[in-house]
C-alpha cells in the first residue's frame, strides 16, 4: 500500500473480481510517505471484501521470507494461482514475493500499472544538471535521493565463490550514490551496468539522462561498459518493461563472468528489471542480489496518475525453463 496513485489502479479491478476469495495487503511499518491503507481498506470494504494486512519492516526485511513462506504453506497451499500487484511495492518485496512463492512452487500472475507520469521531466533534468555530470543534491524533481541501508536476505543471498574477484553488476538510475555507497562496501574489479530504455519514444530521453549520471563510473569501468556508436547508450542498454530483455542480458553476463568471478547484483532499476532479476535468482541458487534502498523519496514528483496496466504469467516451471536456456 504505498504512496503513489497507481497503488490504487489495481485494487479497483480487484473489486470488480469474483474470481479473488483471498487479499493480503502489505503495509509499510516504516512508510517513508503518505500510505494508502485507508483508501484501500475502503474499498475493499465498500465491495464486501476481506482483507488481510501484512506488516513489512524494512528494518527486518530478512523475516518477511518466512512470513510469505508460513502462507503459502498455509492460507494459500491449495491456490493454483497467486496474483502479486507490484505496482506500489520496494524492490526488495518484488524479490522477495517472486523468489519465494517460485521456490514454494506457485503459479504467480504479476499485474503493474505504469504511472501517467514519471519525475523528472526533461526540462526540470536539463535546468539541474551540472557539466561536472552530477545532479544537484537539491533537484525538487529528483525522484529519489541519497542511500539509506543496504537490504538483504536469506533467500536472496549465495556463498558461492567467496574470496574471489567481485563482479558487481547494477542498472542505472537518477539516483549514482545508490551504486556509488553500494560498491564502496565491496571495492569490485569489476563493474557491468545495465541502462533502463522506456517503452515510449517521448521517454527515451530518459535512457540518456540516466546515462549520463553515471558517465564517471562508466569511463572508470570503460572496459566493461561498451557504448553502441549509434544510439550513443550503453551495449546493455534494455527495456524499464519488457522483463525478458533484461532477463537475456542478466543471463548473458552471468554465462561471460561466473566462471571465475563472484557476481553481486544490486537491485537499482526499474520494478520490471527487477522482476527478471528475481526470476534470475529463482532459477540459479548461486546469485546474490542486494537492494541499496534510497534515503528519501520526493512523493509529491515520484510520478502522478494511473497509466497503462500490464500483466504476465509466470508458472512454476519457468526456473527449469530458464536453467535449461543457460545450458
Amino acid at each position: 500500500m504505498g504512496f503513489e496513485d497507481r497503488a490504487l489502479a489495481i485494487p479497483k479491478e480487484i473489486c470488480a473480481s469474483a474470481d479473488i476469495t483471498q487479499l493480503i495487503a502489505i503495509r509499510y511499518s516504516q512508510a517513508k510517505g503518505k500510505n494508502r491503507e485507508s483508501e484501500v481498506k475502503q474499498m475493499f470494504d465498500s465491495h464486501h471484501k476481506d482483507l488481510s494486512v501484512l506488516p513489512y519492516s524494512s528494518k527486518s526485511a530478512h523475516e518477511f521470507e518466512y512470513k510469505i513462506k508460513g502462507i503459502c504453506r498455509k492460507s494459500l497451499a491449495n491456490f493454483s494461482e497467486i496474483i502479486v500487484d507490484i505496482s506500489a511495492m520496494s524492490k526488495m518485496l518484488i524479490l522477495v514475493l517472486i523468489v519465494v512463492l517460485l521456490k514454494e512452487r506457485k503459479n504467480i500472475r504479476i499485474v503493474f500499472s505504469e504511472a501517467e507520469t514519471y519525475a523528472p521531466t526533461n526540462v526540470e533534468f536539463n535546468k539541474v544538471f551540472q557539466r561536472s555530470g552530477s545532479l544537484l543534491a537539491t533537484f525538487a524533481g529528483q525522484p529519489t535521493l541519497g542511500i539509506s541501508t543496504i537490504l538483504r536476505s536469506t533467500c536472496l543471498s549465495s556463498s558461492r565463490m567467496q574470496g574471489q574477484p567481485v563482479c558487481a553488476v547494477a542498472f542505472t538510475s537518477f539516483n549514482e550514490e545508490l551504486i556509488r555507497h553500494s560498491i564502496g562496501t565491496l571495492n569490485p574489479h569489476r563493474l557491468v551496468l545495465i541502462n533502463g530504455v522506456p517503452p515510449s519514444t517521448e521517454s527515451h530521453w530518459r535512457a540518456l539522462a540516466t546515462q549520463r549520471i553515471h558517465k564517471k563510473l562508466i569511463e572508470e569501468f570503460s572496459e566493461d561498459n561498451p557504448i553502441n556508436p549509434e544510439s550513443q547508450l550503453l551495449v546493455r542498454s534494455t527495456s524499464t518493461l519488457d522483463y525478458q530483455d533484461t532477463l537475456k542480458t542478466l543471463i548473458e553476463i552471468r554465462s561471460k563472468f561466473n566462471i571465475y568471478e563472484r557476481l553481486i547484483y544490486f537491485a537499482t532499476g526499474s520494478k520490471m528489471q527487477t522482476v527478471a532479476l528475481s526470476l534470475l535468482k529463482a532459477a540459479f541458487d548461486d546469485v546474490h542480489i542486494e537492494y541499496p534502498t534510497p534515503d528519501s523519496y520526493f512523493f509529491n514528483e515520484y510520478s502522478k496518475g494511473i497509466g497503462k496496466q500490464w500483466q504476465l504469467l509466470i508458472d512454476a516451471n519457468t526456473v527449469i525453463d530458464l536453467q535449461k536456456m543457460e545450458a
